[in-house]
């Protein structure tokens, strides 16, 4: 609220991050024993142990390529062109073994029962968050999502009609040309594009004859997933 007040943070077109980043936790996983076997020659007992964070539990670094012990810190931050900085607008720690599109959502969904007065028009999320549930539920709420294709996912590189879509989830139109984006139908949860040539944001195509005979120059329509 302070930063909302202070105007370090625009409240109109608010443009919100969500990343999660791993917390490795120090504290053995193994626990410490509180027996007296070690004493009586017993080294492989099956008592009970005193772990010093009960909480703690495995999960993926991607960044260091590794498993690590400990928790994900989840953030959504808003950017301060101003100051050139990240200021947190929600903080939460979370199991280590949850995945990213999981705590997306959640973030979301408690950021907007703290703060309701202050809407997301745009969410920025990486690849991890690249699923329909997370399109369909930012539909719903009327919030613009800004998020990476996940290369993993091969339905994203071609098209049901064969037209190539590049990674950035444009559609390669026949001629070789990126087709103009029209806007997007609620209704159907599905975006809308059309002929550079018609739009005249190219000057010529080599495969006007082979396309749509339409005035209105042939359209594409892409699902968000």
């Amino acid at each position: 609220m302070p930063s909302f007040n202070l105007n370090l943070i625009e409240e109109n077109n608010l443009t919100v991050g969500g990343d999660g980043t791993c917390v490795h936790c120090k504290s053995s996983y193994y626990g410490s024993k509180i027996c007296d076997c070690r004493q009586n020659g017993i080294y492989d007992c099956k008592c009970p142990r005193r772990l010093s964070d009960i909480d703690a539990n495995w999960g993926w670094d991607s960044h260091e390529n590794r498993w690590f012990y400990g928790y994900t810190l989840y953030a959504l931050s808003v950017y301060n062109k101003k100051h050139k900085i990240d200021l947190p607008i929600y903080l939460r720690f979370v199991e280590a073994s949850r995945h990213d599109s999981v705590t997306g959502i959640v973030a979301l969904a408690e950021y907007r029962e703290l703060l309701p007065q202050f809407p997301i028009s745009n969410y920025v999320l990486d690849s991890a968050n690249d699923n329909y549930p997370t399109y369909e539920l930012c539909s719903k709420w009327n919030i613009n999502p800004f998020i990476d294709l996940n290369s993993k996912n091969k339905g994203n590189s071609k098209y049901q009609t064969t037209l190539d879509i590049n990674e950035k989830g444009v559609p390669i139109c026949i001629g070789g040309h990126k087709m103009i984006y029209n806007g997007y139908e609620k209704s159907r949860s599905r975006l809308k594009w059309r002929c550079p040539l018609v739009l005249k944001k190219v000057d010529s195509c080599s495969c006007c004859e082979q396309c749509s005979p339409s005035p209105y120059g042939r359209v594409i329509y892409t699902k968000p997933s």
